[in-house]
């Protein structure tokens, strides 16, 4: 709700066409900034590990045999262990 009362300055945005060079000086910044190198990194493994949840129901049906409650308990797990 607090969000909504942020007000935002607009920017003209100028088309460029889209270029090898422009993409290298866009990869040499994020390189020289760590804090967003790293912002990115933790996305991308985020989203390339992220799809393990959907094979939570497997686990707990399958190979932990505890059905839902497990499931339920893994699926709580994360959030959990964010606010400790």
């Amino acid at each position: 709700i607090l969000t909504w009362s942020i007000r935002s300055k607009k920017i003209e945005r100028t088309s460029e066409p889209v270029t090898l060079s422009s993409i290298f000086s866009g990869l040499v910044f994020v390189r020289r900034h760590p804090i967003i190198l790293g912002t990115i990194s933790l996305d991308l493994f985020a989203v390339l590990l992220g799809g393990a949840t959907a094979l939570l129901p497997i686990f707990a049906q399958d190979i932990l045999q505890t059905g839902p409650f497990g499931l339920g308990l893994m699926r709580t797990a994360p959030a959990v262990g964010a606010l400790l």
